[in-house]
């Protein structure tokens, strides 16, 4: 892995006077990688889960990560699927054998401005209700999501990171 992406962060959030969604996306030494997703929304139990990935950069800013493991924690329970279940397992996720999991990054060479193309949220964040990340850096797409089915948490967690544009944090 390319030492000029070792150890960044890149963070993803959108809020509102309602709730809010935020994704921390590290790359490590070593081809790793951690997704953590944390939705918090008014009527609506807080949920984090993380993605573990391994990291197959094709370019210093071009890749591919693929999904090992989610582990999560709603208000309730801990949920985990460490490793993707092998034939005959269950899973508290609802993910089948043989699930696969990978999305594509890309990394901007400068930083580009976020449109925000919902109408309503443009409105209520001219009151002040509501935000996102203003530049991004860093785009996340969803490539492949085999074997999990439609109704379970990794899907609709899986998909939630789909096309999110995340911003780089400064290292401290």
């Amino acid at each position: 892995m390319d030492d000029a992406i070792t150890h960044d962060t890149y963070v993803y959030r959108f809020w509102t006077g309602s709730g809010s969604n935020t994704a921390e996306l590290t790359f490590f030494e070593r081809d790793r990688a951690a997704i953590v997703f944390t939705s918090d929304w008014m009527g609506v139990r807080k949920e984090q889960s993380t993605f573990s990935c391994t990291v197959h950069p094709l370019t210093p800013t071009h890749g591919l990560l693929r999904v090992l493991t989610i582990e999560g924690q709603d208000q309730q329970k801990l949920y985990r699927a460490v490793p993707f279940p092998a034939k005959g397992e269950e899973s508290d996720l609802s993910v089948e054998p043989d699930t696969e999991i990978l999305y594509e990054y890309l990394i901007l060479q400068a930083a580009e401005e976020h449109v925000q193309v919902d109408r309503v949220v443009l409105e209520i964040s001219q009151m002040g209700y509501a935000g996102w990340n203003e530049t991004f850096d860093l785009l996340l797409l969803l490539r492949i999501l085999k074997n999990v089915s439609e109704e379970a948490r990794a899907h609709k967690i899986a998909t939630t990171l789909d096309k999110l544009e995340f911003r780089r944090m400064e290292p401290e």
